[in-house]
Formats: structure tokens, sequence, C-alpha cells
């Protein structure tokens, strides 16, 4: 069994892997794989998840995947590299259109909404289409630089929109997913057809 997730700090790792070993006996060998998730991003990431949204499985089935209801990608980037992040929606049976919105969570608690913004406009995607931010010759080109800390990338897609008119293109976490939990309330009060789901993207820059 491998076991993968997120902890806070390195020395939280074992006592979690020798819980399970211990649990499961020594029949099943056990593989530490999870990652550090520093503070204060690992809070905020448990706070997404009680948005109202629950988290997509979608990516399960592509085998670069980590982990079980876990990250979707992996970004083990450079200093000078750029951070190209994806958006995509499976062409399936339980597929659904819907808003595209990608959240940038940095090491001092802070957002950047990456989409939509001032530069770039709302995206609605079908099923089999996806949408790519962060390379060299796109729009919105981001570029790996010091400080090296361990982030997340969230993406939401939605069947409603979640206007982001109101608000700053980088402010402090907290407030906003209390704004985002009414607004996802909301949404789904106006729509009992209402649809939406989450995942995020490990980013683990480093220098040259």
């Amino acid at each position: 069994m491998i076991l993968r997730g997120h902890v806070p700090e390195a020395a939280a790792a074992p006592p979690v892997a020798a819980a399970l070993r211990a649990h499961l006996g020594g029949d099943i060998p056990v593989v530490d794989a999870l990652r550090v998730l520093p503070r204060p991003t690992c809070h905020l990431l448990d706070r997404i998840e009680t948005l109202g949204l629950p988290q997509s499985t979608e990516h399960l089935t592509n085998p670069k995947v980590v982990g079980a209801e876990g990250f979707a990608r992996v970004y083990d980037v450079t200093e000078g590299e750029f951070l190209e992040l994806s958006v995509a929606i499976e062409d399936s049976p339980a597929a659904y259109a819907g808003w595209a919105h990608i959240d940038y969570f940095d090491g001092n608690g802070m957002v950047v909404h990456l989409l939509p913004n001032a530069v770039l406009d709302p995206v609605r995607l079908t099923p089999g289409a996806s949408f790519s931010i962060g390379a060299a010759d796109s729009a919105l080109p981001l570029q790996v630089a010091a400080p090296f800390r361990r982030e997340i990338a969230v993406a939401f897609v939605t069947t409603t929109p979640i206007a982001l008119e109101t608000r700053p293109i980088r402010e402090a976490a907290g407030p906003y997913l209390d704004w985002r939990r009414a607004e996802i309330a909301a949404a789904r009060e106006a729509d009992p057809a209402f649809k939406g789901e989450w995942f995020y993207m490990f980013v683990s820059p480093s220098a040259k």
C-alpha cells in the first residue's frame, strides 16, 4: 500500500506511516509517499474541502495521478521555468460542461486569482476540452522565481460561473474562502441542478 497525501512538516510523516503499518499488520507493506505542505497552506486546503463542492475523481483514471482523492498533479519546477497549469474535463457519460476557475494559494496565506481575472476572461469548458495558463507564450506567463515554497493551485469547475469582478486579483485566502463558500451556497439555492467540483495541484519549485 502506498500512503499518499500531505502533512504540515516532515516530522509528522513517520508517525502516520507507523500507525498505518500497525493497523494493517506486517503482511501488507506500507510505502510512505506523503508530501510536506507547510502551514498555512495545509490548513487552507482543509478549508477548501468544506466549501460545499466534492473533490474531483475524474483525474484518478490518469496514470500520472498522485494518490486517490489526492493531487491531480505534482509540478516539480525549477527557477526560470514556466509553470503551465491545466484544467480539463473528461469526455465521459458523467461529464458536464462547466466554468473553470484557477486559484493559486501561496505560502503567505494569500490567494492569487489566475482565472478569471483582468487579463483572462471566464472560460467555459465542455466535455473533452481543456484550458492551460502559465506558458511562456500565453497571456499570463507564470515564471518560477524565489521564494521557493511548496504551494498549491486549485481548480474549480462549476455549472454556474462564480463571478470574481468584486475581488482583488490577490487577497487574503481566509476571507476569500468564506466568500466563495457563500457564493456556492447561493448558486446551489438558485439552481437545484447546480454542480461543481475541485481538484488541486501540488507545486514544488526549486532554485537552479
